[in-house]
């Protein structure tokens, strides 16, 4: 599980005076909350922000018909690394490995592999060191990969860097670096919190809200997130906006709403950990507040529902995964993995492994010939509404970022959904932010 330390990661700082949208400042407050959204996706949920959703073991019969029909890949493989801090005293990624290999089994076995050949994963974990992520890097130059593969990882403008540097495509599903937002040969599949933050914004405006209160956990490079990248989409929405900053720890929060409540919001955003969110649900209780709340997935916790029977009854999550058993393309990755890794978990890591080999594959499903590093960026900036694994239909096209200051962006849609007082999701909604980030 990723610390909740990971907040207070230091990410550059911003000027006291900057447009809203300035390039340099705004990248500083993306990767910080980059950080807390990466975070939330490796807690046990599913994805980038992603409640957990059951498994959907199907009979034998309809996983085949999930699956499709074989289409075996042939010839020399193609060696594409995957890249994961893997297990160490920090962080257990272990899950992410078996979900990817049986992604790649199966883009072998039923989509023809990568122009025809098969795609074979070699595998580094950097033990989330930054030493470790220099040598994975490194190795990945040295073994002259195809491209390279990565989850998430907490030392991203470790890894990155001598990748990019080689010419080397760089393709992450929850990026949280500059070096891993920027790069040249980057690229995000997911919005990471462009699409989170833009999402709220994007749903307060739908329902017609005219005013949010965000409650957040006071860390320095939060605050500047809250400044640079909350405010901006809600501003552009109609939406007015203001900040109350949550010491961590602090057991009650009872004042901070009262004084919220004062300014007489229609929704509520709490950002920060378990703790926050027991504290301010608690708060929310006390005062009999029932407004519509967004919630981050690291806030839908077993302690927060022990704390707080019944706090996350109808709360908001933004999120890029859908999880309904309901959803095809969740019915194809449970399928996959009843085939491939039946014993695997089936958590947030787990997608996010599985997504970043699938949505590779899918982004170069029009590639041909022959499958070099620079083929394969021509046909990664060729994609055009692609579907992004386990999104509930979330399309990416990486020819062109979304956000103009975030080049590395494929996409920025996201999902809202409803919680159940278990924190499991309801249906869901997709949302479409990216008219708020035209500048």
């Amino acid at each position: 599980m990723r610390q909740q330390a990971a907040l207070g990661s230091p990410a550059g700082s911003l000027p006291t005076r900057t447009r809203p949208w300035r390039a340099a400042a705004t990248l500083a407050s993306v990767v910080s909350l980059a950080v807390l959204v990466a975070a939330c996706g490796s807690s046990g949920g599913s994805g980038s922000g992603a409640a957990g959703g059951a498994k959907a073991t199907a009979s034998s019969a309809a996983s085949q018909a999930l699956l499709g029909n074989v289409k075996k890949a042939a010839g020399a493989p193609v060696s594409v690394g995957f890249i994961t801090d893997g297990r160490s005293s920090a962080v257990d990624d272990s899950v992410e490995l078996p979900a990817a290999k049986a992604a790649a089994s199966y883009v072998n076995d039923y989509l023809g592999g990568v122009a025809g050949r098969p795609l074979e994963l070699v595998v580094c974990q950097t033990s989330n060191t930054p030493a470790g992520a220099a040598d994975c890097g490194n190795q990945m130059v040295s073994q002259k990969v195809a491209a390279v593969l990565l989850n998430v990882s907490g030392q991203g403008n470790a890894v990155a860097p001598p990748i990019i540097a080689a010419g080397i495509p760089y393709v992450a599903y929850q990026p949280s670096s500059a070096a891993e937002l920027m790069g040249k040969t980057a690229f995000s599949l997911t919005g990471t919190s462009v699409a989170i933050a833009g999402g709220a914004a994007k749903y307060s405006q739908q329902k017609g809200y005219k005013s949010i209160a965000v409650v957040v956990i006071d860390v320095p490079t939060l605050r500047a997130s809250i400044d640079a990248l909350f405010k901006p989409p809600f501003a552009k929405a109609g939406i007015a906006f203001s900040a109350s900053y949550a010491a961590p720890g602090s057991p009650d929060l009872t004042p901070l709403f009262t004084s919220a409540e004062q300014k007489k919001p229609d929704v509520y955003w709490i950002i920060g950990n378990p703790a926050t969110a027991v504290s301010s649900l608690k708060a929310m209780e006390t005062l009999g507040i029932t407004k519509p709340t967004f919630v981050l997935q690291q806030e839908i916790d077993p302690s927060v529902v022990k704390a707080v029977p019944d706090g996350l009854a109808g709360k908001l999550l933004i999120t890029t995964n859908n999880v309904a058993t309901s959803d095809p393309d969740y019915q194809l990755f449970n399928a996959i993995l009843d085939k491939y890794a039946p014993a695997s978990p089936r958590n947030g890591l787990a997608i996010g492994g599985y997504a970043v080999v699938l949505g590779f594959a899918r982004g170069l499903a029009g590639l041909t010939g022959e499958v070099t590093p620079a083929t394969i960026v021509t046909g990664l900036k060729s994609t055009t509404n692609a579907l992004l694994p386990v999104s509930g239909g979330i399309p990416f096209t990486c020819g062109k970022s979304p956000v103009t200051f975030l080049p590395a962006l494929c996409s920025d849609g996201s999902l809202v959904t409803a919680l159940t007082k278990e924190g499991n999701p309801t249906s869901y909604v997709k949302l479409d932010p990216s008219d708020l980030y035209q500048q």
